[in-house]
């Protein structure tokens, strides 16, 4: 039995009538949900997006709680090789792990010229594709935007200096931003078949709401 908590602390034992050792985590953030295989191969995930396993003997850090997300629940299939689901707020977060970006650009009350978007990524799985799209406060789609692998920065084509459209429109906008382990990706053949999550081996789903005047 496995049981996690706050800052950075476990408990582990035979069985709930059992006794419980005190067990240090590799983190100090608080872990909200544990799931596990067998007694030596157990997830916990918690605030920052923290990730960790254990393997019976001693914890080890899947993902480091460096995120502005909080990790909720935990879930996967039996075998070694099936998917792991966690999720949390703002965010869905599959295994194979693929790590959540954290975006520096755009910058929300400030203006957006040249439109720059950009992110770091840690270690983790390799992603085979990028997606985002953003949206208007109307709802109505500004941007659609495919590549492949994990390009961390984007400048946006100016439209008003080509064309004189103003697009997007200044005020709130939402950005969903998708990170992809899709082993079959090519994006010389690229259709939308590409977003057949049956196809997917893993991924990570976040947002970033800005407001550009």
């Amino acid at each position: 039995m496995v049981a996690i908590g706050e800052s950075g602390h476990a408990l582990v034992g035979q069985s709930l009538a059992g006794t419980f050792e005190s067990m240090p985590l590799p983190v100090s953030q608080t872990m909200h949900a544990v799931w596990g295989r067998a007694p030596d191969d157990v997830y916990a995930v918690g605030d920052g997006a923290t990730v960790l396993h254990f393997d019976g003997a001693d914890w080890r850090i899947v993902q480091d709680g460096t995120m502005d997300v909080s990790l909720r629940s935990i879930h996967g299939g039996p075998g070694t090789q099936d998917t792991i689901l966690t999720m949390g707020t703002h965010a869905i977060h599959l295994g194979p792990f693929v790590w959540i970006p954290d975006y520096q650009k755009p910058i929300s009350f400030s203006p957006w010229k040249p439109m720059d978007i950009a992110y770091t990524l840690e270690s983790g799985a390799s992603p085979s594709l990028h997606a985002m799209r953003i949206y208007g406060a109307t709802g109505t789609l500004s941007w659609s935007i495919t590549a492949p692998g994990s390009p961390r920065a984007y400048t946006l084509p100016d439209f008003w200096a080509i064309e004189g459209l103003m697009v997007p429109l200044p005020g709130p906008k939402q950005m969903y931003s998708f990170l992809v382990d899709h082993p079959t990706f090519d994006i010389n053949h690229f259709d939308v078949r590409a977003f057949r999550l049956r196809d997917w081996r893993g991924w990570a789903i976040s947002t970033v709401g800005f407001d550009n005047p």
